[in-house]
């Protein structure tokens, strides 16, 4: 064998390794280049999206803020609320959350600038307090928004006497806009534009801050520009009805007496936010954004059980309140929404009213009763507090609320004599007014049923006749309004079942009917449905109208459905299907 022949064979196999190598190091530098150049084609640039993202994020997050907190935490110190909102909770959160991809983020509040909402939330005549049609809601502000107006009767209103709203825009002067009634629809008029008219039928919600009338653009109310809003007045309020709420800039009211008590009573005025400037900034590796940035939203908070509030602040929900039939017969509360009642712990339960009011400022509302000795208390989970004695605790009815330019809500009740008493807690017993013709055999509650767009006081006569008092003294019959009693008495207090503005009683009369009335008539709602026993009203269902709740003839609880329109007996049960039993003396309220 030839031994130089397989050295040489060698070297060429070895030549040929390193040639190998050589290509394969240089196809990974091939490689490597197209994979390096594929990664910076596709690798994200500073262009600072995600920086705006962020200041977009705490710009919705805090308008929501403002806005829950003019809902929920209105009056003295809402400013601080939405202070420690931001950076609170809401701040720390954020930084947890943009820290988790290595970025730095913080947000502050610069400034706060309050102002008041005022709100009618109640529908009633666009009237102040004191009831007059012509008046400032709004003066002397520095920009105004949210500001919607929702319409739910204009038929008082006409082309020659119409609502007019006059909003005053710095250096624009002042446009009035016209709403009436031309007997098919309401028309809305922007008496400075020389475009036909708008007109809807009700209700509709007039938006002056988006310019809409139920979402739909107009140019009735292009006009409107929120942030120069300077005034806002009303002539002829009282010849429509509805509701309207709307934020100024402004801290203090042209004319405080304008308004009642919130947030029981419409037109009311309270503290709010009225806008927030605000301090971000945002560090990530390849970029660095700081800025200011102003909100001032439109929307309020979004309330119960996630319903959107149209016009009003926070509210305690109040309680069914009744008493059972059987034994333990303790006091009772339902929200009558499927969920179990509560049991209170009064067992001497001879006459109950309305669970409206938080009376003794715990933040929880108290039930009004009458024990067997004649002692007025108010009970809550915490238990009772002792009111005043004498009160009749037979045949007979509590009423709460306001009257009569009142600045709280009482507890009013007969005693001795035909005369109807109020009492609050801490204060005296005081009379409020007599019937020594017809009588006062129980009191029945306080609402607008005559349509003169102040509350009247509504009673019993001798004779179990509806009747009720004036503001002005006078006295007077509500015509076909005998109330049927038999344990208890067949009435309950006056309210507005549909928006439309008009407050009805609820009553049974001698026959098991159960129907509404007021000073203009009545109207019936089921026939011979209900025990002769005391009603009350309360929004069960969800609808966003109030049923009439009633016992049946067995006394169990039920509810009038569409009360106002084609009404259906239904029962009302506990989460589990169950009907409650109730003392037909004390019936609900």
């Amino acid at each position: 064998m030839d031994e130089r022949r397989g050295d040489e064979r060698g070297q060429l196999i070895l030549i040929a390794g390193i040639g190998i190598a050589v290509a394969l190091v240089a196809l990974a530098l091939v490689l490597n280049s197209l994979v390096f150049t594929q990664y910076l084609a596709t690798k994200p640039t500073a262009d600072g999206s995600d920086a705006i993202a962020y200041e977009h994020t705490v710009g919705d997050g805090v308008r929501g803020l403002v806005s829950e907190a003019n809902y929920r935490e209105y009056g003295p110190g809402v400013d601080a609320v939405v202070r420690k909102g931001v950076t609170g909770n809401w701040s720390t959160s954020l930084t947890k959350q943009y820290g988790a991809y290595g970025t730095l983020v913080n947000a502050s509040v610069r400034d706060i600038e309050t102002g008041t909402s005022i709100h009618q939330d109640d529908a009633r005549r666009f009237t102040n307090a004191d009831g007059s049609g012509n008046w400032t809601p709004i003066g002397d502000a520095n920009g105004v928004r949210g500001f919607r107006l929702k319409i739910t009767n204009a038929s008082e209103a006409s082309a020659d006497h119409p609502l007019r709203v006059n909003v005053s825009i710095t250096e624009h002067g002042t446009t009035p806009v016209e709403i009436y009634d031309d007997g098919t629809r309401v028309v809305l008029n922007d008496t400075t534009n020389d475009t036909v008219s708008d007109s809807f039928l009700t209700p509709a919600t007039i938006n002056f801050s988006n310019g809409s009338v139920n979402g739909r653009e107009t140019g009735q109310l292009t006009f409107y520009d929120g942030p120069n809003v300077t005034d806002v007045t009303i002539t002829n309020g009282d010849r429509a009805v509805g509701k309207y709420v709307a934020v100024a800039n402004t801290s203090t009211l042209e004319t405080p007496s304008n308004y009642q008590s919130p947030p029981d009573r419409s037109p009311y005025a309270v503290d709010a936010v009225y806008a927030a400037t605000l301090h971000a900034t945002y560090v990530a590796p390849d970029v660095t954004y700081e800025t200011g940035l102003r909100v001032a939203p439109d929307a309020f908070g979004a309330g119960p059980n996630g319903l959107t509030p149209e016009y009003g602040v926070f509210r305690l929900p109040g309680d069914v309140v009744f008493r059972y039939n059987d034994w333990p017969t303790n006091l009772s509360v339902t929200n009558a929404t499927n969920v179990d009642p509560r049991r209170l712990s009064p067992t001497d339960v001879q006459v109950i009213g309305p669970r409206e009011y938080d009376f003794t400022g715990d933040d929880v509302l108290d039930a009004p009763y009458v024990g067997s000795s004649g002692v007025l208390y108010l009970a809550n989970e915490s238990g009772s507090m002792r009111l005043t004695d004498g009160v009749d605790h037979t045949k007979s009815l509590l009423a709460v609320g306001y009257w009569n330019d009142s600045d709280a809500p009482a507890v009013f009740y007969t005693g001795t004599g035909d005369t109807v008493h109020q009492v609050r807690p801490g204060e005296t017993s005081t009379p409020v007014f007599a019937d020594t013709s017809s009588g006062v055999s129980a009191v029945v509650g306080t609402g607008d049923v005559d349509g003169d767009g102040v509350d009247e006081f509504v009673y019993l006569g001798d004779s179990q006749q509806l009747r009720y008092a004036d503001t002005d003294g006078s006295l007077n019959k509500i015509n076909n309004g005998g109330v049927g009693q038999n344990k208890g008495i067949g009435a309950g207090a006056p309210a507005d079942l549909n928006g439309d503005g008009v407050d009805r009683i609820p009553f049974v009369d001698g026959s098991g009917n159960l129907l509404l009335i007021n000073d203009q008539g009545s109207t019936k709602v089921l026939s011979g449905a209900a025990a002769k026993s005391p009603v009350t009203t309360y929004e069960v269902d969800g609808d966003g109208a109030l049923e009439i709740i009633y016992l049946n003839q067995d006394g169990r609880l039920s509810y009038a459905d569409n009360a106002t329109g084609s009404a259906t007996a239904e029962p009302l049960v506990n989460a589990t299907g169950q009907e409650a039993f109730v003392s037909k003396k004390t019936g609900v309220a």
